[in-house]
């Protein structure tokens, strides 16, 4: 069994702090989309990753 261990999880206080840092990593919203930036990394936050509803991939989910 493959187990991704990257989190696509963000708790809003999280997302919330690191709107407020001035050094990386950090949050900003640009044109209505919500972005997470370290150094060359940047990756979108779509609003459901901090819903806390889990979305497993269909062979982990019980019948």
């Amino acid at each position: 069994m493959i187990v991704d261990c990257q989190s696509h999880l963000f708790f809003p206080e999280v997302l919330e702090m690191m709107r407020r840092r001035k050094t990386e990593p950090l949050v900003y919203e640009q044109g209505g989309t919500v972005f997470l930036k370290m150094g060359g990394w940047l990756r979108k936050v779509p609003e459901h990753y901090s819903s806390g509803q889990p979305s497993w991939p269909s062979w982990m989910r019980l019948a």
